[in-house]
């Protein structure tokens, strides 16, 4: 989730961008998906993830992919046939550090 400083909608609603980042690290699913693929800097597929996460079905990973693609957290990295490859997105962990920091001031 990039936060572009001349980005218009950010005037009318400071601080929406970060809120929602806020919002999908909030869930615990979301959070450990996060957790595996930081602690995997390579990429992995749903599959990979369901099995790492133990008795999480494959859709249900799958929606929590979908939230955390659509608000920029991870990004599509490949797909071979069937298997979608995700990773982190390198800015993520400067946003969070970016607010936490402007928290503090």
């Amino acid at each position: 989730m990039s936060i572009d400083p001349h980005d218009e909608t950010r005037l009318l609603s400071p601080f929406e961008a970060e809120a929602r980042l806020f919002w999908l690290l909030g869930d615990k699913m979301r959070l450990q998906i996060v957790h595996l693929l930081l602690q995997h800097p390579g990429q992995l597929c749903v599959a990979e993830l369901a099995a790492r996460l133990g008795t999480i079905e494959q859709p249900t990973v799958s929606y929590h992919l979908s939230l955390l693609y659509a608000g920029g957290v991870v990004y599509l990295a490949r797909e071979e046939g069937r298997y979608k490859y995700y990773r982190m997105h390198p800015h993520t962990l400067d946003t969070i550090r970016h607010v936490l920091g402007q928290l503090g001031h």
